[in-house]
Order: structure tokens, then sequence, then C-alpha cells
């Protein structure tokens, strides 16, 4: 039983590493000179902000991805996000993340709205 535990470890390291990074979309929401962040919960990065954002869909553009992350988590609807920065992220040998930036500013008097409790507060 320990080696079959065992190999279905590595197995789950090698499936990791076959699948290559995960890409995530991060949103500098800017009104005025303020940016919108939530406190993550129960999740990665658990009791630090954050930026709205995700994991991009296959085939999906990183505007789009922005777009619908935005309204997700904020409720706030956004048009014509673009690309600010990207970085590439190694946490371990099972996680490795590539994020894109975009960047989007909203007119005064817009607010967030809390959509998901569960992840953010």
């Amino acid at each position: 039983r320990n080696l079959s535990g065992l190999l279905a470890k590595e197995y789950t390291l090698l499936d990791h590493i076959r699948m290559g990074p995960k890409v995530g979309v991060g949103v500098l929401i800017f009104r005025e000179q303020s940016v919108v962040v939530g406190l993550r919960r129960g999740a990665l990065g658990s009791e630090t902000y954050a930026l709205p954002g995700g994991h991009l869909e296959m085939g999906e553009s990183f505007e789009h991805c922005a777009i619908r992350e935005v309204a997700e988590e904020t409720g706030i609807e956004i048009n014509d996000p673009v690309f600010a920065y990207a970085v590439n992220s190694i946490f371990d040998p099972t996680m490795h993340y590539v994020t894109v930036f975009m960047r989007v500013d909203v007119e005064q008097g817009v607010e967030p709205r809390l959509m998901e409790p569960e992840k953010c507060e």
C-alpha cells in the first residue's frame, strides 16, 4: 500500500509538470488615485490583499478574462482593459503561474460590491 501511495504522489507531481504553468489574470482597477483590492480568504495567499482576477480559460483573451473576472468578483462592468505587465512566479516544483496584469480606469462613484464572500472580504 505504501508503494502505491508513493507512486500516486509521483504521478501527481509528473502530471503537474506536464501540464505546465497556469495562467492568471489580475486587474488593476484605478479610480483617480485608488486601486480596488480585496482581502483573500481560504485560498493561496489567504489573509493577504489581492487584485480582482483569476484563471485564464481555454481560448479566452486576456481582455475578456479581465472583464469576466472583474464582473464576477466586484460587480463592476469594465471596458477596454489594457496590458500593464506580466510576472513569472515559480512557487515550488508543482506550482508555477504566469500572471498577466491588465489595467483599466473607472469613473468616480463606481463602487465594487462583494460578489464572492467565500473567497474575499
